[in-house]
């Protein structure tokens, strides 16, 4: 599929669905309007090295703990060693990368969400999107739960977390100078797996 020539001619606001379709549609558009797709990180044909620029934004555009790494060769080690024990989803605008989330390991009953957005993409409900495929296809695949591990002073996350139904598990306050918050959602239930299925029409909100 030419991602780009999609993204700007693909309108599913009418479709009906298929049997073939994914638990969740990959059209999505941001709260700007601008058409995206979400995919599985290796069916999107994105390169190594595109995926690597999206990380390498600068101290400025990384939250203050993910990712944990400031050099480009970290960077590229430490994405390198997640993508071989992590499942993943892509937010592409045309062919580039803007966002990346992570659950893992995926052969882990309960494995850990993270999420990373373009510095320029950001507050346009991207991550919300990508937690909602992951939610989703952590279902399907059997998964239990997800859980996450966020700064307790990192108000965006810990909110988007509360909107899709994750619960404070406890606080681990033992670094000396930022405290976390670990938190779990059961995949049982969760609102946004009873939208599998559903075509976009029917389904909650993006």
């Amino acid at each position: 599929m030419d991602h780009e020539s999609a993204c700007t001619g693909w309108d599913n606001t009418g479709c009906e669905g298929t049997p073939y379709c994914p638990p969740r549609c990959p059209r999505f558009f941001d709260k700007l309007g601008t058409p995206l797709l979400v995919l599985d990180t290796e069916d999107a044909g994105v390169d190594a090295e595109s995926l690597l620029d999206l990380y390498d934004c600068g101290p400025q555009g990384h939250s203050m703990s993910y990712p944990p790494y400031r050099s480009r060769d970290g960077l590229a080690e430490w994405l390198t060693e997640l993508r071989a024990r992590a499942r993943g989803f892509v937010a592409l605008d045309g062919a580039r990368p803007v966002g990346h989330a992570v659950f893992a390991p995926a052969t882990g009953e309960e494995p850990e969400f993270g999420v990373f957005v373009d510095p320029d993409y950001r507050g346009r409900g991207i991550a919300g999107e990508l937690l909602r495929h992951c939610i989703v296809h952590a279902a399907v695949d059997g998964h239990r739960a997800l859980v996450m591990n966020v700064q307790a002073n990192h108000r965006a996350m810990l909110a988007l977390a509360e909107a899709h139904g994750f619960i404070v598990q406890d606080d681990d306050d033992s670094d000396e100078v930022y405290a976390f918050r670990n938190l779990r959602l059961p995949l049982a239930g969760s609102p946004d797996v009873d939208q599998i299925g559903l075509v976009p029409s029917a389904a909650g909100p993006s």
